[in-house]
């Protein structure tokens, strides 16, 4: 649904018969994940979903949606919608395709120890328009773990617990008050950030929390790491080039759907 953000839930959905409405219910021993919950916790809304190939023909459920940001509103990346059976919950991540906009890394898998604040020595002119991707180690002591580029700011506040499968984490990202589930045998934190000049798209752990939020990043802020525990974290910053393509590109692509020549 569309109302506040989009949302979405698990469940069974069964045919009617002709000229009747179908039926969407609990899945029997999911009735907990019944429950709506938002999509994206940020200015995302209006989207839509389709079954869209791989690239090696596969099938695949991919979600655009409507980022409400400056100037002018966009259109977010694809997503890839997945169900997470160890989480208990459906979650985003950008298409595969989307690693293929990389430039060469302006910090590859550098390893930072984070003990605090830990600026990130990232070359100018970068981050305006970037994937910052950085992996936490999960500390053993209670601490915030948070990623910022300039103003922009993702924070989760881990704390070990016993007992269960899962427990759900506090985060604020992008001035946007969440949560974030995290299994009990997970060891890492991932934050992944795409960055685009007013705006930028968050995704936690794989998608399970999507943020996007508004950010002027046009004048490429510096990127920081902190944790009051102290952690190692392995840091990654790519230049994301442009989507646009000629025609002769265009036309000289294979065909995933066949006949479409």
């Amino acid at each position: 649904t569309s109302c506040g953000g989009d949302w979405w839930q698990v469940g069974n959905y069964l045919d009617g018969a002709p000229k009747t409405p179908g039926n969407f219910s609990a899945a029997p021993g999911w009735e907990d994940e019944f429950e709506q919950r938002k999509m994206d916790d940020g200015g995302f809304y209006a989207s839509k979903d389709t079954d869209y190939p791989t690239t090696d023909g596969a099938h695949r459920r991919v979600n655009y949606g409507w980022a409400q940001v400056p100037p002018k509103s966009a259109q977010t990346l694809p997503r890839e919608v997945t169900f997470n059976a160890a989480a208990r919950q459906l979650q985003q991540y950008p298409i595969a395709e989307v690693d293929g906009l990389r430039g060469p890394a302006a910090v590859d898998g550098r390893s930072v120890s984070v003990d605090g604040d830990a600026p990130v020595d990232v070359p100018a002119n970068v981050t305006r328009q970037a994937e910052v991707l950085v992996v936490f180690d999960l500390p053993s002591t209670p601490s915030a773990l948070a990623v910022s580029v300039g103003d922009l700011s993702c924070e989760v506040a881990w704390s070990p617990v016993g007992g269960g499968d899962y427990a759900d984490y506090n985060v604020t990202c992008g001035g946007v008050d969440t949560t974030l589930r995290l299994l009990a045998a997970e060891t890492q934190l991932e934050v992944r950030m795409f960055l685009d000049w007013t705006f930028a798209e968050i995704f936690l752990q794989r998608g399970r929390t999507a943020v996007t939020a508004s950010s002027d990043v046009s004048a490429s802020p510096p990127v920081s790491l902190h944790a009051d525990a102290t952690t190692n974290a392995v840091v990654s910053v790519y230049p994301m080039n442009g989507i646009w393509v000629d025609e002769a590109t265009v036309r000289a692509t294979d065909r995933v759907y066949q006949g479409w020549a």
